[in-house]
């Protein structure tokens, strides 16, 4: 029993100063993705609504308004202006629509880096359907305009978690054991995986018609990246394990006798 306590406290002792070893290391080691990559989709995100700044402030405003109906009616006291809208050409039309397109595409951006954000909100979603079947939003907004906005914001979490997945694997492959994936974050990682899978099948079967759905191809694109951000995170998780496993010393010293984790 007591060659079995003092096991113990080797493999703890060991395991502390294993780990306290491996963060010098990787403090040493410089770059930290879990601070960069935050960083990196939110100046993604910017440089992709920067030209639709104009039309998203228009947006906040009008969700404003409706919040604060008593103050808008005090700033449209003024006469009503009837607006006349010309006929446009077929090259204009044309040009229009490559506009719009342009318009979706800068708009599925933010979506699109930031898909979990949308996969945490299908509880809320399936408990509280709206007339849209879609998640909650500010009154007076458009769907693809709140998501424009708040996902990048919630996203920093996902992308923290995705930084902590690159770090662990550049550091495992240096026999260093943190940051230390934990099982919440295997877990997650596990179902990103599968949703990058089923990316990955709806990219190969899908119809011309799905091709050009700005919306569909976000999620794909979406489901791709994060699966490909959760398998390195698996990866990591699973270097991490044979690390640990090759660095269990006090298993020598105890050699021949019963593994204190067996003893009473």
């Amino acid at each position: 029993m007591k060659r079995a306590h003092l096991c113990k406290r080797l493999f703890t002792t060991t395991e502390l100063l294993y780990s306290r070893h491996s963060q010098m290391k990787e403090q040493a080691a410089g770059l930290s993705f879990r601070r960069v990559l935050p960083i990196a989709q939110l100046l993604i995100c910017l440089i992709a609504l920067w030209p639709s700044r104009y039309f998203l402030l228009w947006q906040v405003s009008q969700s404003v308004k409706e919040y604060f109906p008593a103050r808008a009616q005090q700033e449209q006291a003024g006469p009503a202006i009837n607006i006349d809208i010309p006929t446009l050409t077929p090259e204009q039309q044309e040009a229009a629509d490559r506009a719009t397109r342009m318009e979706d595409l800068r708009m599925a951006v933010p979506p699109m880096l930031n898909l979990p954000v949308g996969i945490v909100q299908l509880p809320y979603v399936l408990l509280h359907r709206t007339p849209e079947g879609k998640e909650w939003l500010p009154r007076g907004m458009m769907f693809t305009t709140w998501r424009a906005l708040s996902w990048p914001i919630f996203g920093v979490f996902f992308w923290w978690l995705a930084g902590r997945g690159v770090d662990a694997f550049r550091a495992a492959r240096k026999s260093i054991l943190v940051p230390r994936i934990t099982m919440p974050e295997t877990i997650f990682a596990v179902i990103f995986l599968a949703l990058g899978v089923v990316a990955i099948v709806g990219t190969l079967t899908s119809t011309p018609d799905d091709r050009h759905d700005v919306n569909f191809l976000a999620f794909l694109a979406g489901g791709v990246l994060w699966g490909i951000i959760a398998g390195i995170a698996i990866t990591a998780r699973f270097l991490q394990w044979r690390l640990r496993k090759r660095s269990n010393l006090p298993a020598l010293a105890c050699r021949g006798k019963p593994s204190f984790f067996n003893v009473n």
